[in-house]
C-alpha cells in the first residue's frame, strides 16, 4: 500500500465559507485558499503546524527577508509549491517499503520490538506502568482501536515533536517533553505557515537547501540507520543539518498497516487501510541540551544550556506575555522568543502558544492561546524594560495579597484550616492575574506607541502611577471579596482589620520602590 504524504489530501483544512476539505501539503495556496488547519484534535493542528512550516523551510525557503515578505501577500501558485514538494516526496511515504516517514529505518524481529495498540500513539493515553497497576481511571484503555493513515500520520508526528519522557530509554524530543510551541497567526494559512519561515540567506542556522545525500543522512532521520542511544549516546546540533531540528524523532516506531475494517476512531472517515498497531523500541535519537528550535522561547541562563519553555495551565496569563512575544530584557535570566516569532513582529499581530503540561508521562492538559503583537514605536528594549516591571509589579502585589489573606482567614490551628483554605488563595491569586490583564495591555499598547524622547518621560510616569492604581484597587477589592465569602466572625475581626492595613501598607511601600505610587511629600 503507498501512501505518500506529499500527494495524499490528508490535511483537514477550513476555507472562508466555513467548509472543511482535505488538502495536499502544495494547497496551501490557491484562488480560493484555506483560512486554517482544521483536524480533530488540537495538538493535531499544532503539530501539523509544525509539519508545514518545517516542509516550506526545508523546501521552498526564501533567500532573504525581503523575498519572504513579497511572498508573504503574493504567494506562489500551487505549481510551483507542487514542484519544490515533490523533490521532496521520496521522504515522505507513510507505508510501504522503508524508508518511510518519521518511522525506523532497521528495526527487526531480531530487536524484539513491544507490539503497541495504535491508541499509545496519543501522548494523553495511558502509558505501560498505568494499564499495569490498573489506573486508567479518567481515559481509559482500549477506545482508540482504528486510525486512518491521516491521523496516523499526525499522530506519529505529533508523538515525535512532542514526546514526553515515557519510561526507560523512552526519550524526550529535542525540546525537552511537551514543548511549548508558538507560532505567529496570519490571516490564511498561507501567511500562518510563511511568517514562521526564517530566510536561508544570511541566516547561518539554516542555510540554504541540502542536497540529496545530506537530506539522507542529517536532515531526515528515518533515512538512514537511526542513531540508537543504548549508552545514552547524544546527538549535538554539529552532528546534524540545522533543519533537523523540525524533522526530530526521538521515539522508534513503525507503523502496522492493515485492511480497514471500520471508520477511523478520530476523524470518522472511512479509508481502505487503517493502523490498529505499531512496534516500538527504546533509545531512539538522544537529543543533547545545546539544540534550540525556532518555533519554541528559551529561557537563557548565564553559564548553563538553553532550555526550552514547555506548555503549562496558566500559559495564558499576561506575565508570560513579554518573554513569548518581545523577550525579557537581558540580564543573568530571562527569556527569550522563538525565532520565528522574533522575525514575524513586523507583519504579524497575533501569536499563537500551544503545549501539553506535563507531568513526567502523564499529560495534565493541552494548552492553548492567542497573544496580541502590539507595534512598538521606540526602542525595544526600553519597552521590554518597563513592561517587565510592570509584571513583577503584578507578581509582587499578588504575594502580598494571598499573604495577607492567610493571615485573615487561618487561625492559629494552623496548618488542617489552610489547607482547607487552599484552593481559596490560589483562585484569588489567579483572579488577581484576570482582573488585572485588560488594564495591563491597555497600559503597555500605550506604551508601544511612544515614541523615545525626553517628552515622553512624563507620560511614561503617568501609566506606571496609572498601573500601580491598579494593582493596588485589584488586591483590595479581591481581599474583601475572598474574606466575604467566607464571613469573619467577631473573634476574628481585629486580625482582619490588620491583615487588611498590612496589605494596603505593604502594597503602597511596594509600588513606591518600584516608582509605581506617588512618593511622600516631604515636609
Amino acid at each position: 500500500m503507498e501512501y505518500n504524504l506529499m500527494n495524499e489530501p490528508w490535511l483537514p483544512a477550513i476555507f472562508g465559507d466555513g467548509r472543511t476539505e482535505w488538502i495536499r501539503p502544495w494547497e496551501i495556496v490557491g484562488d480560493d485558499p484555506p483560512v486554517a488547519l482544521n483536524p480533530q484534535r488540537p495538538d493535531f493542528r499544532a503539530a501539523l503546524m509544525e509539519f508545514l512550516v518545517g516542509l516550506l523551510q526545508t523546501a521552498f525557503a526564501p533567500e532573504s527577508m525581503k523575498a519572504r515578505d513579497e511572498l508573504l501577500k503574493n504567494p506562489p501558485d500551487r505549481e510551483t509549491l507542487r514542484s519544490a514538494f515533490t523533490a521532496h516526496a521520496p521522504y515522505f511515504n507513510l507505508f510501504g517499503e522503508r524508508p518511510r516517514f518519521m518511522q525506523d529505518l532497521t528495526m527487526s524481529d531480531a530487536d524484539k520490538p513491544v507490539r503497541n495498540g495504535v491508541g499509545a500513539l496519543l501522548i494523553e493515553q495511558p502509558g505501560a506502568i498505568t494499564l499495569r497497576e490498573n489506573k486508567d481511571l479518567f481515559i481509559k484503555r482500549g477506545q482508540l482501536k482504528t486510525l486512518c493513515p491521516a491521523c496516523a500520520a499526525a499522530a506519529l508526528h505529533t508523538l515525535q515533536a512532542f514526546a514526553p519522557s515515557g519510561g526507560r530509554g523512552n526519550r524526550t524530543s529535542m525540546r525537552g517533553g511537551g514543548p511549548l510551541s508558538t507560532l505567529a497567526v496570519g490571516k490564511t494559512l498561507w501567511e500562518s505557515l510563511w511568517l514562521n519561515v526564517s530566510p536561508s540567506k544570511g541566516e547561518p542556522n539554516f542555510k540554504a537547501a541540502p542536497g540529496d545525500d545530506e537530506l539522507k543522512t542529517r536532515v531526515y532521520p528515518w533515512m538512514s540507520p537511526t542513531r540508537t542511544s543504548d549508552k545514552n549516546e547524544q546527538v549535538h546540533p554539529d552532528d546534524m543539518h540545522p533543519l533537523h531540528a523540525f524533522w526530530g524523532m526521538p521515539r522508534r516506531i513503525v507503523l502496522r498497516e492493515t485492511d480497514a475494517t471500520a471508520p477511523c476512531d478520530i476523524c470518522g472517515r472511512t479509508h481502505p487501510v487503517a493502523v490498529r498497531e505499531f512496534l516500538s523500541r527504546p533509545n531512539g535519537y538522544n537529543y543533547g541540551p545545546e539544540w534550540v528550535h525556532p518555533l519554541t522561547p528559551y529561557t537563557i541562563e548565564e553559564g548553563k544550556p538553553p532550555l526550552s519553555i514547555k506548555g503549562r495551565s496558566n500559559i495564558e496569563a499576561y506575565g508570560n506575555w513579554l518573554g513569548v512575544v518581545y523577550g525579557e530584557p537581558d540580564g543573568k535570566r530571562f527569556m527569550r522568543p522563538a525565532r520565528c516569532v522574533r522575525n514575524a513582529r513586523r507583519q504579524s499581530r497575533k501569536v499563537n502558544v500551544a503545549g501539553y503540561d506535563m507531568d513526567n508521562a502523564k499529560a495534565r492538559e493541552w494548552c492553548e492561546h492567542l497573544f496580541p503583537i502590539i507595534p512598538v514605536e521606540g526602542d525595544t528594549a526600553a519597552f521590554s524594560r518597563d513592561v517587565n516591571n510592570m509584571v513583577t509589579a503584578a507578581d509582587q502585589v499578588r504575594r502580598i495579597l494571598v499573604g495577607t489573606l492567610k493571615d485573615a482567614l487561618v487561625n492559629e490551628a494552623g496548618k488542617n484550616q489552610a489547607k482547607i483554605d487552599s484552593d481559596l488563595f490560589k483562585n484569588t491569586g489567579n483572579r488577581f492575574w484576570s482582573e488585572t490583564e485588560a488594564a495591563f495591555y491597555e497600559c503597555a499598547a500605550k506604551l508601544a506607541a511612544l515614541p523615545d524622547n525626553d517628552e515622553d518621560l512624563a507620560e511614561r510616569d503617568a501609566l506606571r502611577l496609572a498601573w500601580g492604581g491598579r494593582l493596588l484597587r485589584a488586591a483590595k477589592t479581591l481581599f474583601e471579596d475572598a474574606a466575604g465569602r467566607i464571613g469573619i466572625p467577631p473573634e476574628r475581626m481585629k486580625r482582619y482589620v490588620d491583615a487588611r492595613s498590612q496589605l494596603i501598607a505593604f502594597t503602597i511601600k511596594k509600588l513606591r520602590d518600584m516608582e509605581m505610587h506617588p512618593q511622600k511629600e516631604i515636609q
